[in-house]
């Protein structure tokens, strides 16, 4: 066992980070990509947000040429 020390003692310490790491690595992980994605949506959502007013713009100005042509 790579835990133990040379004096053949356990390092609680390495043993706790270690069981943790074990525990909670997976749960990081899903955290990291939970985040990921978030941004992603998040990034998506500004673009379609400006696209958008991009749009209404371009419907105003049609529509205020079509009502205002002589």
């Amino acid at each position: 066992m790579t835990l133990l020390m040379q004096d053949g003692t356990m390092n609680e310490a390495a043993l706790c980070s270690q069981q943790l790491d074990r525990l909670y690595g997976p749960l990081r992980e899903q955290v990291a990509q939970s985040l990921k994605r978030q941004d992603t949506v998040l990034r998506q959502l500004k673009v379609a947000r400006s696209i958008n007013s991009l749009i209404n713009s371009l419907m105003y100005l049609l529509i205020y040429h079509i009502l205002h042509r002589q």
